[in-house]
C-alpha cells in the first residue's frame, strides 16, 4: 500500500470520474472530518493480494452523487432521488474507484483481487480515517464533495 502515490491516484480518480460521469474534480479545500460531517453516504471495497489487504472507502457528499447518478443515468439532477438512487452511485464508486486504486498498487504487476463493494456507516468512515492510512478530498465543479481513504486493512 505504501507503493500508492497519493497525488497520482487522485489524478487517476479524477480521469476516472471524468470518463465514467462526466463529473469534473479538483483538489478540495475541506479535511476530511469536514467532509464527514455534512450530508453523506460511504462505500467500502476491500483489496487483497498476497499478504497485503487495503481497505479503500467513498465518502460522497448528497450532491455529489446526485451529480454522478444524474449523469449515469443520463437524467436531469432533480430527478434523482438520493434515498433511492444514492447508494447504488456510492457503491458503484467504490467499485470503479476501486479498480483505479489496484491499478495504483501496481495492478499490471501483481495479482491482486477487488472485492465487492458495500454500503458502511459513518462510524466506519471515521474509524478508516482515524487509522491512519491515505486521504485525499475532491471538489466537483458543481461543489459536491469526495471524500477517499485507503488504510492497510
Amino acid at each position: 500500500m505504501n507503493s500508492v502515490d497519493g497525488d497520482v491516484f487522485q489524478e487517476a480518480v479524477a480521469r476516472a470520474l471524468e470518463r465514467m460521469a462526466f463529473v469534473f474534480t479538483a483538489p478540495g479545500h475541506d479535511n476530511a472530518r469536514e467532509v464527514l460531517a455534512g450530508p453523506v453516504m460511504h462505500a467500502r471495497v476491500g483489496v487483497a493480494g498476497g499478504d497485503e489487504t487495503v481497505v479503500f472507502c467513498v465518502t460522497a457528499s448528497h450532491d455529489f452523487l446526485v451529480e454522478v447518478a444524474s449523469a449515469m443515468m443520463g437524467v436531469e439532477a432533480a430527478a434523482i432521488d438520493i434515498d433511492q438512487h444514492g447508494p447504488a452511485a456510492a457503491i458503484e464508486l467504490a467499485s470503479t474507484l476501486g479498480g483505479e486504486l489496484v491499478m495504483a498498487m501496481g495492478g499490471k504487476q501483481r495479482s491482486l483481487r477487488l472485492g465487492l463493494p458495500r454500503i458502511t456507516d459513518t462510524g466506519e468512515a471515521r474509524r478508516l480515517v482515524d487509522a491512519g492510512g491515505a486521504v485525499r478530498v475532491l471538489e466537483s465543479d458543481g461543489g459536491g464533495r469526495l471524500l477517499l481513504n485507503w488504510v492497510a486493512g
